[in-house]
């Protein structure tokens, strides 16, 4: 364990919560999954029960949002060790809520029933993170799974109106059921630039019993950092109660850091405190073995992959075709598009949170495409470092459109017929490759071509009215 550092910090600003920690080490991990957001309870029989999120290694860091479960885990006391028993929450498939993703589960007993929130999603997306409820008279269940979410987003243009996400629950003294949520803007989120989109908020619902209705506070938001500047915030937010005083632990996004937790009181559950230190970085406490490969590091106590794959996300759509025309090859751009993924997130602890994310994909890809140039320099290159310079800097000047190109073109491509539809999404599944889908479809590669070209033309159409009109 390293030593403690709190020099780093005013005496005043740690709280007794983080002084009072004290390491143990890992107690649940599982072979080939990511494990995350565990809630555990005491059971009936005296025993941990543990709700995780988990979801297969092979899917990445970015799996937590389209195909997450929850499982179940046992052990005879805290430290573990724990042993996964079932899966009681998996992603339902189309037609429901949580149809992509089961995530940020948060158990409670209400009496004699056992309570589970968590979050799910319909399309593997943000804006549809919903939080919903479970009940089970045992923690074996069987569940009772919920039709509709338990808490919808606020109206649009709301402080909340993007998604319902991160529950915690309590069961206040006066009997009602107050349910802490996170939640951002959706036009601030769409249209926010630096590593972190949007400004995450929490607010509170109140209902007269666990399963509802919940009705927004009046004063919400409740915890807000964003009057700081700098885009400061907070998500993964903990509440509970504690010798009549409302407590909550969150990951700090800003306000001293982004490695440590914050703590907070409340004497109402409604105004809280300046935040203190709730937690050190996760260095402070365990020496961990060195990452797997595919991993920068180990060392924060909260999701920072989420931003990561946030903000990636919001620039895939670029990334390929920008350097697709840096190198003229579908092959090529893929292999170089992949090497730029893994950079960015090895740097992303380095990335400077004033600047355009975006910018800085391109910045690291450019010099990428230039040393894989250099890899393949007995190969003929179709383009000279002069040219490549040029494409870069015109590049960077028409970027600020193509989120409005991408939208109109999106729609323009539900306006064409099925088999159009179909047509297009083959082709560039075979990465623009002609010759092999032209002998799958019994045409000549010049039939091919004439048919792309005449859906190419009326696609440019669509969206360039789509664009005057706009």
């Amino acid at each position: 364990m390293a030593d403690t550092q709190t020099s780093d910090y005013p005496e005043e600003s740690i709280s007794t919560f983080c002084r009072r920690l004290r390491p143990i080490g890992r107690i649940l991990e599982l072979e080939g999954y990511y494990v995350w957001c565990n809630t555990p309870i005491y059971g009936d029989d005296g025993k941990i029960h543990v709700f995780y999120s988990r979801w297969p290694s092979r899917k990445g860091m970015g799996g937590w949002i389209n195909c997450s479960e929850i499982a179940h885990a046992v052990a005879d006391s805290p430290e573990g060790p724990y042993t996964t028993v079932d899966v009681p929450f998996s992603p339902r498939g189309k037609g429901h809520w949580d149809a992509t993703t089961c995530h940020n589960p948060h158990i409670k007993r209400v009496g004699d029933t056992f309570c589970l929130f968590y979050m799910g999603n319909s399309n593997g997306k943000t804006n549809t993170k919903r939080i919903g409820l479970a009940m089970s008279k045992s923690l074996d269940g069987p569940w009772i799974r919920p039709d509709a979410p338990l808490l919808e987003p606020g109206a649009e243009g709301g402080w909340d109106d993007h998604c319902t996400t991160n529950p915690s629950y309590i069961k206040h003294p006066n009997g009602e059921s107050w349910l802490y949520y996170k939640s951002w803007n959706t036009a601030d989120y769409a249209d926010g630039s630096g590593s972190v989109r949007g400004n995450r908020k929490y607010g509170l619902a109140v209902a007269p019993s666990v399963d509802g209705p919940y009705k927004r506070h009046a004063k919400n938001p409740l915890v807000d950092f964003s009057g700081l500047g700098k885009n400061r915030q907070c998500e993964d937010a903990y509440v509970w109660m504690e010798e009549g005083r409302f407590q909550m632990i969150a990951r700090d996004m800003g306000v001293f850091n982004h490695e440590v937790g914050m703590y907070l009181e409340s004497s109402d559950g409604i105004q809280w405190s300046a935040p203190k230190i709730a937690y050190y970085d996760l260095a402070q406490y365990f020496d961990e073995p060195p990452a797997p490969k595919h991993l920068r590091r180990y060392g924060r106590l909260e999701r920072r992959s989420e931003r990561f794959v946030e903000l990636l996300g919001s620039q895939e759509r670029q990334l390929l075709p920008y350097v697709y025309s840096l190198t003229s090859d579908w092959n090529d751009a893929e292999e170089v598009t992949q090497r730029v993924r893994l950079k960015l997130w090895n740097q992303f602890d380095e990335f400077d949170e004033s600047l355009s994310f975006g910018a800085w994909a391109r910045a690291i890809a450019y010099y990428e495409v230039l040393t894989y140039r250099k890899e393949k320099s007995r190969r003929p290159l179709s383009l000279s470092d002069v040219t490549l310079s040029k494409l870069n800097t015109t590049y960077d000047e028409i970027v600020a459109t193509l989120d409005d190109r991408q939208e109109a073109l999106q729609e323009c491509l539900g306006k064409l017929a099925p088999k159009e539809q179909k047509f297009v999404a083959e082709y560039y599944a075979n990465l623009g490759s002609s010759v092999e889908l032209s002998s799958s479809k019994g045409l000549s590669v010049a039939a091919l071509r004439q048919r792309l070209y005449r859906i190419r033309k009326m696609l440019f159409g669509c969206v360039e009215r789509n664009l005057a009109k706009a």
